[in-house]
């Protein structure tokens, strides 16, 4: 069964705290069983494949909200790409790198039942991830529209999860849970590959559309953590597809050219991810203005994009405004 990242929280501490008490219990005790749901329900694994989500070099990064949860997802992504393939190369290198930053907001948790009100707490909680990630590999031109690219990709994580306790039986709730379900650290050493196929062609003399459909996949390793509740080993994997049409507006911004970029993409994502996200897939439409700035004699600099994207599927939907610079 699909539990979506707050309602997988809900039960874990639901089924933690069955009974309304600790009958018989020591505090070590209840934390021992907290610890055995925590495997039993993958939970820090669902967590990191969240990270690997936010790498994810297709899709923008957006706000999320997931449909029937109180759960939020924001990303933020700084990607970088580079093709070194002159035009009478067969053979090319691709180099890609990038940041992340992921939070996710569960919403408000309530503790025990009105039942045992000297133990009613409330859990402001989130999780936020910093990742780095580094990839390349060769392109192979299979002919004046197609190119294959592979790459290897190594990526660092870093995972924190942040909680405050209020209520009555705040104390008690802390002792219990902390480290285990909140207030915990993670870092994450990840690798794998990527396989994309890329096609460019020109519709008219100014117009291009530009397309790729790739696939990932990678193995992530916690190699530290706060408390062996936290320690997984995961292995992710999503394919995504990403069209772009670009033609030249007539408009001119400081002197320089500029285009429009409308574009469109579909990721699906694995078992495991799609749980952890609440949701299996997303589709992404938007579209911006792209500066040619060469025009501005800045080096290397030779583009500068603003655009929108909506991203929606079955159980999600989100939004982005954002921009990007090209060397």
């Amino acid at each position: 069964m699909s539990r979506p990242f707050g309602s997988l929280i809900f039960l874990i501490l639901s089924t933690s705290l069955a009974g309304g008490g600790l009958p018989g219990q020591t505090i070590d005790d209840v934390r021992d069983e907290v610890r055995e749901i925590l495997r039993q329900e993958d939970y820090v694994r669902r967590v990191v494949a969240l990270v690997d989500f936010s790498t994810e070099p297709t899709l923008s990064g957006a706000r999320y909200e997931v449909d029937g949860e109180p759960t939020t997802i924001d990303i933020l992504k700084l990607p970088w790409r580079r093709d070194l393939l002159d035009a009478d190369d067969d053979v090319g290198l691709r180099l890609e790198a990038g940041v992340g930053w992921l939070r996710v907001d569960p919403g408000n948790l309530e503790l025990f039942d009105a039942s045992t009100p000297d133990l009613q707490t409330n859990v402001d909680s989130c999780i936020e991830a910093f990742s780095g990630t580094t990839s390349a590999g060769p392109i192979f031109r299979l002919s004046e529209e197609w190119n294959l690219v592979t790459v290897g990709r190594v990526a660092y994580a870093y995972l924190d999860s942040d909680a405050s306790y209020s209520g009555p039986g705040a104390q008690l709730s802390q002792s219990i849970f902390d480290r285990l379900l909140f207030n915990w650290s993670v870092h994450t050493l990840s690798y794998g590959f990527g396989v994309e196929l890329d096609h460019t062609t020109p519709l008219t003399e100014e117009i291009t559309l530009q397309s790729r459909l790739r696939f990932d996949a990678t193995w992530t390793e916690t190699i530290k953590e706060t408390d062996n509740a936290q320690k997984a080993s995961v292995e992710t994997q999503r394919g995504a597809i990403r069209a772009d049409l670009v033609g030249p507006t007539g408009w001119r911004a400081f002197d320089a050219p500029l285009d429009y970029r409308v574009h469109g993409g579909y990721a699906l994502f694995d078992n495991r991810t799609g749980t952890a996200l609440g949701f299996q897939d997303v589709f992404e439409v938007g579209g911006g203005l792209e500066a040619r700035a060469a025009a501005w004699d800045l080096g290397p600099l030779s583009r500068v994009s603003l655009g929108v994207s909506l991203l929606f599927g079955d159980d999600v939907w989100g939004y982005t405004f954002g921009g990007s610079i090209g060397f």
